[in-house]
């Protein structure tokens, strides 16, 4: 198996922390967040290591430990992972070689390095703070005129004169494409010399999809186990789509695991249909005087919140109008005879 030792690759992203602001409307530079959409937009990238935030606020690896990264957008965008070692070697670590197609399905959630990538990503003995760096975008973005990649290299490298002038092209690249049409997302994980007993945690539920959230941030899918915390208390959350959210506070105890089965209940529904059965075939129907549709079939049906009273009219050429007040607390059918005039 090919190995990529992470000195070169994610070891030591201070990278944008001590940049100026680029001379330019948008993106701007963020010592946190590295480059940010100065206006809001729909697209949102999400980025998470195999290792949860400790209480010192970062996923703490020690040298030598396998990193895993995890990427997903909410639209379809192309997606690209940026890592900058302590040195200031910068690497675009998605796409490449192995996996060229950046181009992400909204809800997909992509993993680096895959189950059988032949290469993995190691922490370096060096030391400090690092980041993952992803800029997701509607349009695919040309970044070959920045980066370098050598004959059989996996991943492309830029050489172009240290972190402040990757930052400026980088920007350059996105000033160039409307603002609302990216977003980026930033991860930040430490590597430390001294081993911390960790503790394990494994979530089964009664749902397909749930994913398992930890302060806040998503550290994996119940049913798998999560490792490698460090000991401590944090939040709790249990999600799946349909269902309510599961919260509780979780303690965490150095060399002991956690299994833990979470019950979910189906989120109570807001909506109940309404069923309307005419004596004629053609009519309009209206709620609370807003025009809601027609039938050319006798039969209408539309959905409308519980628990709430609705004026419904049905008007039909040569027929006396007709009108009713219904509030749903299920799903009912309202019996309609109109009279001809």
């Amino acid at each position: 198996m090919k190995h990529i030792n992470m000195k070169h690759v994610l070891t030591g992203l201070m990278l944008f922390g001590t940049l100026g602001t680029v001379a330019m409307a948008a993106p701007q530079i963020s010592p946190q967040r590295i480059i940010v959409n100065p206006i809001q937009t729909s697209l949102d990238v999400n980025i998470w290591l195999n290792k949860a935030a400790d209480n010192s606020g970062y996923a703490t690896y020690v040298p030598g430990e396998k990193v895993q990264i995890k990427a997903s957008v909410n639209e379809d965008a192309y997606l690209y992972l940026f890592s900058v070692d302590v040195a200031g070697n910068i690497t675009q670590i998605f796409p490449n070689e192995y996996a060229n197609d950046n181009f992400v399905q909204g809800g997909q959630t992509i993993t680096l390095p895959r189950a059988d990538d032949p290469y993995t990503f190691e922490t370096d003995k060096d030391l400090g703070v690092s980041k993952v760096f992803g800029v997701a975008s509607r349009d695919p973005l040309d970044f070959t005129d920045i980066l370098d990649i050598k004959n059989n290299a996996v991943f492309a490298v830029y050489s172009g004169g240290g972190q402040d002038a990757f930052a400026r092209e980088v920007s350059g690249v996105l000033n160039s494409i409307p603002d609302n049409s990216w977003n980026s997302s930033t991860v930040v994980y430490r590597t430390k010399a001294s081993v911390q007993e960790v503790g394990e945690l494994s979530v089964t539920t009664n749902v397909k999809n749930a994913k398992v959230y930890l302060n806040g941030r998503v550290v994996g899918d119940a049913g798998t186990t999560i490792a490698n915390l460090a000991p401590g208390t944090y939040q709790l959350k249990v999600v799946a789509s349909g269902y309510v959210t599961y919260s509780a506070p979780l303690t965490v105890r150095a060399d002991k695991r956690i299994n833990l089965t979470v019950n979910l209940r189906q989120a109570p529904t807001t909506k109940a249909n309404l069923n309307l059965v005419l004596n004629v075939k053609n009519a309009k129907i209206y709620m609370n005087g807003q025009y809601v549709g027609a039938t050319n079939t006798g039969k209408f049906t539309t959905s409308l919140t519980k628990n709430r009273e609705y004026k419904v009219s049905v008007v039909a050429q040569g027929y006396t109008n007709f009108a009713a007040y219904v509030t749903l607390n299920n799903s009912k059918t309202l019996y309609v005879n109109l009279k001809r005039r």
